[in-house]
């Protein structure tokens, strides 16, 4: 009875490569938790628990790529958590020169959504209140904006052809 330990050999050697391989990836990804925490970064972060002066890449490291970027009128870099990336609401961080956290604002607030007015809100305003819409639509009635909202809630914006809001619905 003749066996061919080749093909078992390198099924042990396989399986050993495996297991290193599952120890280098826990190795880095401790060493991974441990620079972030060095940086100040905490994996367990929620959006509304990054404090100030946390560097942008402890930021994106902890909550992923945003879903907008973008620059204000100063020339900080704003990135915000909309959509997917935010299913606890939706927020804006302002980074400074250095790249670090300025401020974290929580958007789509109740106070927020009370500042829009309907014929008096541009759509700029709108933009700086709420952060960018999940989907621009033409419509008839204009160009709407939806807006989602924590707990599967949306708002969804209709702006005129004066670039003002027309209507507003699903704020309760």
């Amino acid at each position: 009875m003749a066996c061919d330990l080749s093909e078992a050999g390198s099924t042990v050697v396989s399986t050993v490569g495996a297991q290193r391989r599952v120890a280098d990836g826990v190795r880095r990804a401790a060493a991974a938790a441990v620079l972030l925490m060095s940086l100040g970064a905490d994996p367990s972060w929620a959006m509304g628990d990054v404090p100030p002066g946390t560097p942008m890449g402890s930021v994106r490291s902890s909550l992923g790529i945003p879903d907008a970027i973008r620059f204000d009128s100063a020339g900080h870099q704003i990135w915000e958590y909309t959509g997917r990336r935010a299913p606890s609401g939706a927020y804006r961080f302002s980074f400074d020169a250095q790249g670090a956290v300025r401020e974290a604002v929580p958007l789509r607030t109740p106070e927020r959504l009370a500042q829009v007015r309907t014929g008096e809100t541009t759509g700029a305003a709108l933009l700086e209140l709420l952060g960018e819409p999940r989907r621009i639509t033409a419509t008839e009635a204009g160009i709407e904006w939806l807006f989602p909202q924590a707990g599967g809630k949306a708002v969804t914006v209709i702006l005129g052809a004066d670039r003002r809001v027309k209507s507003i619905s699903g704020s309760d």
